[in-house]
């Protein structure tokens, strides 16, 4: 997507698909800040991925996700 016009056009018709439906749009595998700022570009609201963490353990995520609420 960061090079390709086509993959981004693909994203662009899906998240326009979406917002249309009023659908709120997540972005899945996401990987490098560059991709997600294109992302927000065209309209996505949330993402998941490598870049925001690591597949974690139950426990693991209860903690990383304590940290980031009181980061907040």
């Amino acid at each position: 997507m960061e090079t390709c016009a086509e993959d981004r056009a693909v994203v662009e018709v899906v998240v326009g698909l979406a917002r249309g439906l009023g659908l709120q749009v997540v972005a899945e595998g996401v990987e490098t800040v560059k991709q997600w700022e294109m992302l927000r570009q065209v309209g996505c609201d949330h993402a998941q991925g490598y870049l925001m963490s690591r597949p974690l353990d139950a426990d693991a995520a209860v903690s990383w996700i304590t940290s980031y609420v009181a980061a907040v």
